[in-house]
């Protein structure tokens, strides 16, 4: 059976092409085009998501334009569902530092800052429309680590001159919105593009080129222009660096990597094998070393720390962590009591560490 996308792929005319023309480069920009389109017409008849992109909108020009509490708690109380989750999520053991229930939205804003509960509210938003359709399951797996991939991108440049951590947190964030349209949107051409992995051992940048003729982080930056999200954070959409030469100088090149390293930190750490887990932990800390100062045991140390974390994130979007594979995967490796060493850094406390 054709999928949507291969149903809407022009059929290319030859009569009058010209000798001179790279016809194989010029079907290729052809079915990029449709790919883009067909995903931006997906979109278009979802009318959540033009809802959600002019709301994400919204909320980044309240906080980059420096407005008031005031001004994103307006926002944010428009939609009842995001308020109860926003109060949820504040008033969980994550965020149980603050002496007793923040009852409004309003005070939750003040208490946390705008830039925090900003990018709370985009993350609640994006992954809460993107955890149902026929591929609910694997969606959450996504939203999980997309999440968790950002909480460990803050912890680990909280303290770094290099990047603004809650740029890192929300590059790590969307580092893998491409996928997550894709598979809620194009889900036969997802399973096409597994297969290929799978089946002849090519990595996923690759396959998804086999398939959609574009890689994941292009319908990703797609999407965040789209949804006029932050230059970096659009720039810092990229395919996995397969080498890694010399430390980043532009801060989106640096976003790329911090936000590549910590989604694959995770995703290895849910491999659902402790051993699987551990060796290819050690291979991407020695990968990314020349941009990084990271050892096995403050990378450990930290995916433990964000077990409170997964736990508050699944009960604000109402994902059951003892169900769900990749979170069964990753509280399982965390709860693992080998190579998990007391973190030691001088001044550092558990969780942060500077770059």
């Amino acid at each position: 059976m054709l999928s949507n996308l291969q149903m809407k792929k022009p059929v290319a005319e030859t009569s009058n092409a010209s000798p001179e023309v790279n016809t194989s480069t010029d079907d290729t920009a052809v079915r990029k085009h449709t790919t883009m389109m067909l995903l931006k017409r997906s979109l278009a008849k979802h009318k959540e998501f033009p809802a959600m992109g002019n709301s994400i909108a919204e909320i980044m020009q309240v906080v980059e334009g420096h407005g008031c509490a005031e001004e994103l708690a307006e926002i944010i109380l428009r939609e009842q569902s995001l308020s109860s989750k926003v109060l949820s999520r504040v008033n969980s053991s994550g965020y149980g530092q603050f002496g007793g229930e923040i009852k409004t939205i309003s005070r939750a804003v003040i208490i946390l800052g705008l830039t925090q509960v900003q990018n709370m509210c985009i993350s609640i938003m994006v992954f809460e429309k993107l955890n149902n359709g026929p591929m609910a399951e694997i969606l959450k797996s996504n939203t999980c680590q997309s999440f968790l991939s950002a909480i460990f991108a803050k912890k680990l440049t909280k303290k770094s001159p290099s990047v603004n951590s809650e740029e890192a947190f929300l590059a790590s964030m969307f580092h893998n919105l491409g996928k997550q349209i894709t598979i809620y949107f194009l889900p036969d051409e997802y399973n096409n593009i597994m297969d290929l992995i799978i089946e002849k051992g090519i990595d996923e940048d690759e396959a998804t080129r086999k398939i959609l003729d574009v890689n994941f982080a292009s319908i990703g930056q797609f999407i965040a222009i789209g949804w006029k999200l932050p230059k970096n954070i659009i720039l810092g959409i990229q395919p996995k660096p397969l080498r890694i030469a010399q430390k980043p100088a532009k801060p989106e090149d640096f976003l790329a990597q911090i936000s590549s390293l910590t989604n694959e930190i995770v995703q290895a750490a849910a491999c659902g094998d402790h051993e699987q887990a551990k060796a290819e932990l050690q291979h991407i800390i020695n990968r990314y070393k020349v941009s990084f100062s990271l050892s096995y045991e403050k990378v450990t140390q930290i995916l433990k720390i964000l077990f409170d974390e997964l736990i508050s994130h699944c009960e604000a979007l109402g994902i059951d962590p003892h169900k769900n594979t990749f979170c069964k995967n990753f509280i399982s490796f965390t709860m693992h009591n080998h190579d998990f060493k007391e973190f030691e850094t001088t001044g550092t406390t558990p969780g942060e560490t500077s770059l």
